[in-house]
């Protein structure tokens, strides 16, 4: 079984910090903020299940940029509606090879497919 842990200390307002053992987010009124926080989580799951099975099929690049954008009811609670990731990927050398890669990070993204169970889930890759 797998634990993960974190904790979080915050002052008498909605200014706090997340303290996890590889370091520490300041969140809250003029820093980093709920979404924000899951954005940057679901980018990079998708990304590290991207990486691994590039490379597995020894697949290269320069660089990727990873956009997750999102929109969120205007109801309460308000949940995420939907939710793009998009990969902007430089120099791909096998660009199919790399599509079929995001399609199965996609899959096995614990956040993507978590997210998926509230929102309409997507993604899209560009090649530049």
């Amino acid at each position: 079984m797998s634990l993960n842990k974190i904790y979080m200390k915050f002052r008498n307002t909605y200014e706090g910090e997340v303290v996890t053992p590889k370091g520490n987010i300041l969140i809250g009124n003029g820093n980093i903020l709920p979404y924000d926080l899951i954005f940057g989580a679901l980018g990079s799951c998708m990304f590290v299940h991207f990486l691994e099975i590039a490379d597995k099929k020894k697949i290269l690049f320069d660089l990727a940029t990873v956009e997750v954008t999102g929109d969120n009811k205007k109801s309460i609670p308000r949940i995420l509606k939907w939710v793009n990731v998009k990969f902007i990927i430089q120099n791909g050398k096998n660009e199919k090879g790399l599509q079929k890669s995001i399609e199965l990070a996609s899959k096995y993204c614990s956040v993507y497919q978590t997210l998926s169970v509230v929102a309409k889930m997507s993604f899209e890759i560009e090649f530049v």
